[in-house]
């Protein structure tokens, strides 16, 4: 299932649901996540980290919600050469949220 900005919200809600009802594998933005909880979802593949540790607990907070049954296998894929002090914190936020299981 796929959601993306430029959908409409009752498409991106439609497929959520479809994604909820049938399993699968769920393609999104962080920012087309918003108002939706995904406590299903096992895993979760970060490939472009939200710029603000704001922005990461709100999307983390998405999966982490009230009907989660098991730990949320979590994988962040980083560009080794990206080394600015913002990456660095944003990094250490997400740890942070992972290692006290902020729900």
């Amino acid at each position: 299932y796929i959601v993306h900005g430029s959908m409409p919200f009752d498409e991106r809600a439609h497929n959520l649901d479809a994604f909820r009802q049938d399993g699968g594998i769920l393609l999104g933005t962080s920012a087309t996540m918003e108002g939706f909880d995904l406590p299903q979802v096992d895993s979760l593949i970060l490939y472009d980290l939200p710029r603000s540790p704001l922005r990461l607990a709100q999307l983390y907070g998405r999966f982490q919600r009230f009907g989660r049954e098991v730990p949320l296998r979590l994988t962040v894929l980083r560009d080794p050469n990206m080394t600015s002090s913002s990456t660095t914190v944003i990094i250490e936020k997400l740890r942070e949220l992972v290692t006290n299981g902020k729900r």
